[in-house]
């Protein structure tokens, strides 16, 4: 059975090569065709009828509609290698700003994290603040009759050692006006 598969392809590559039987016989061999000569004389006007068909509609040749396709797809080439090494150098860069971002995504999270930390340590000393003033405030009133006491035992003392108080250090029971002006209430 193989002999019978490369006896068959030898017979199809003889008849693509061009070789034919003569007269069933066996033999191969058969002269070549015989070549014909161009019509006219000696020029190629034959070969521009073959190139551009029969018909004499004007338009561009083959050839120059070949050149003309040749030089679109070499400016065409030479787009897309610009276009892909643009493209490269935009990955490049998206790549970088990636890396970027996530520096910057961490450090922003510290900073928010730093924020928060600050607010609140402002908060609790805004409200410290608000306590002390508060409690300057409220015992004002309170400093202000101790001391008015003291004066008061001062001169007290002062007259009983025998001694004369002066006019200025005589006791108060109205706020200084720097106060009354504030709206807090004297002792």
């Amino acid at each position: 059975m193989d002999r019978h598969v490369w006896v068959g392809a030898a017979i199809c590559l003889t008849a693509l090569c061009g070789c034919d039987f003569v007269d069933g016989t066996g033999e191969f061999g058969s002269p070549p065709p015989e070549v014909k000569a161009p019509p006219g004389n000696g020029d190629a006007t034959y070969l521009k009828d073959m190139v551009r068909g029969n018909d004499e509609t004007p338009g561009p040749s083959a050839v120059d509609s070949a050149m003309v396709w040749a030089r679109k797809y070499t400016e065409a080439t030479e787009k897309i290698l610009q276009l892909e090494k643009a493209n490269r150098a935009l990955e490049k860069d998206k790549d970088a700003l990636r890396g970027r971002i996530e520096v910057l995504e961490r450090e922003l999270e510290t900073a928010r994290g730093e924020i928060a930390d600050a607010n609140a340590m402002v908060r609790a000393v805004r409200e410290e603040n608000r306590k002390w003033k508060q409690n300057v405030l409220g015992f004002r009133s309170e400093f202000m009759e101790s001391q008015q006491a003291m004066l008061d035992y001062q001169i007290r003392i002062i007259k009983l050692l025998g001694g004369e108080p002066q006019a200025g250090s005589q006791p108060t029971t109205r706020p200084s006006e720097p106060l009354a002006r504030k709206g807090v209430p004297g002792p």
